[in-house]
This record gives C-alpha cells, sequence and structure tokens, in this order.
C-alpha cells in the first residue's frame, strides 16, 4: 500500500484492521492515498451537512470517500451525503427500502423493523455492507465491489436450489462473522477471512458464497455444490 503515515496509522488502530485484510483479500488494487477524501472535501461535506461528521465516518472518508461506489446498495460519499431522521445516510438500499443512518456518536443502524441492523459501531456496519456488496459483485460476475475491481482469484455463485441440510451443513462448519448483516437478509454471514457465505431456508434466494482463494474453493466445494457455471471468475 502506498500510503501516508495518516492512513497507515488508522489501518493499523482496532477500527480499520478489517479494512486492510478485506483489501488484501478480496480487491485487485492496493490502497493509495488517492482513494480518500481531502481535508477540504470533508470539510465541504459537513458545512452541507450542517453538523461535524461523526469521528469514525471522517476516518472512512479519509481511507476510502474517493474510492467508494455503488454495487447493488449504494454507500455514501463526502459529495452526496445526505442527513435524514436526524443522522447521516452511510448505505441506501438501490430502490430505498431501507438506509444505513449514522448518529452522532458513531453508531450505525437503519432504525427500521422491516429491514433491522444495529444500533452497532459504525466501522462494524461498514465492514458488513463492504462484505455484503463484494459478495454481490462476486457471485453476479460484475467483477467490480464497493472497493474496486475483485482481486482474480475470487470466484462466487449462487446455490438456488439450496436445502435445509445446505444450510444446516454451512451453519455447522462456518461461524457467523462478527459484522451485522445486510438489511434484507438479516442474519450476519458466515465464514473466515478468505469464505463468505449468506443465505437461510426463509430468505427464498438460496445460498449466496464467495471465495478468495483456490484453497477456500476447494474447501467450500466440500460442503455445498457449487456450480460451476455460476463461478464469477469463469473457471
Amino acid at each position: 500500500m502506498v500510503l501516508s503515515s495518516e492512513r497507515l496509522g488508522l489501518l493499523a488502530t482496532d477500527r480499520w484492521s478489517w479494512l486492510a485484510a478485506v483489501l488484501d483479500w478480496w480487491f485487485a488494487d492496493p490502497l493509495t492515498d488517492g482513494d480518500g477524501s481531502t481535508p477540504d472535501e470533508i470539510e465541504a461535506c459537513e458545512q452541507r451537512a450542517g453538523q461535524e461528521l461523526p469521528t469514525a465516518l471522517v476516518e472512512w472518508f479519509t481511507l476510502v470517500g474517493r474510492r467508494l461506489r455503488p454495487v447493488q446498495d449504494r454507500p455514501s460519499t463526502p459529495a452526496n451525503l445526505q442527513v435524514e431522521d436526524g443522522g447521516l445516510v452511510v448505505w441506501r438500499e438501490n430502490q430505498g427500502a431501507w438506509a444505513v443512518l449514522v448518529d452522532g456518536e458513531g453508531r450505525g443502524s437503519t432504525g427500521d423493523d422491516r429491514f433491522p441492523l444495529g444500533p452497532a459501531p459504525l466501522s462494524t456496519v461498514l465492514h458488513g455492507m463492504v462484505l455484503s456488496d463484494t459478495l454481490v459483485a462476486a457471485w453476479s460476475g460484475s467483477r467490480t465491489g464497493p472497493l474496486g475491481q475483485l482481486a482474480g482469484a475470487v470466484r462466487g455463485g449462487a446455490v438456488l436450489d439450496a436445502s435445509a441440510v445446505d444450510v444446516e451443513v454451512v451453519a455447522g462448519e462456518l461461524a457467523p462473522l462478527p459484522v451485522p448483516g445486510n438489511p434484507f437478509w438479516g442474519e450476519p454471514p458466515r465464514g473466515d477471512g478468505e469464505t463468505v457465505v449468506r443465505g437461510d431456508e426463509h430468505t427464498g434466494g438460496g445460498l449466496e458464497w464467495m471465495t478468495a482463494t483456490p484453497a477456500a474453493f476447494t474447501r467450500l466445494g466440500r460442503l455445498l455444490p457449487l456450480d460451476p457455471a455460476r463461478d464469477a471468475a469463469g473457471r
């Protein structure tokens, strides 16, 4: 990573160490200073919002404010950050069904019983949302996630006809990740640094999965019937 000491220091904190790991495992391009918003851009954002941004949100924009892009849902940037119901919208569903808001104390939530999420620390919420949209980029074949192009070894797919047994096997072998689930899915995804799987028998959407390495793909293939035709990497 080609980064200033300030950004390297942020990535070394407990709050943002997950971001360094996600970039290393799932994305093709390393983080650079040019991926982050400038102090002037953040100050202009605060002026438009009419309030100071929570520290965690300032740090997030400092790291990736220029790198963020929409996939299925839309992460906010300093240029388009909106105020809603007394909070700042950090991620919005593509049809506006839900929005993740951050309050002045740096906690993220939807505040919506239909699509529950949080309240939880903003960095944890953002971790979950990054994984969610990266998963969509992997299984859909678009190969472009919320932080850019996916790494070449990343594979993804969907087991559309996953059975209750498949779900039970995944639940027994893969632990829940320490992040909130996407508000639509509700439950946290399962996996580890190299594997992410989400879905259950109640969602009607089967199981969505992605792997970062050939070894992880092989391990997951022992648990689920991974269809090569649905391999987003084409392998």
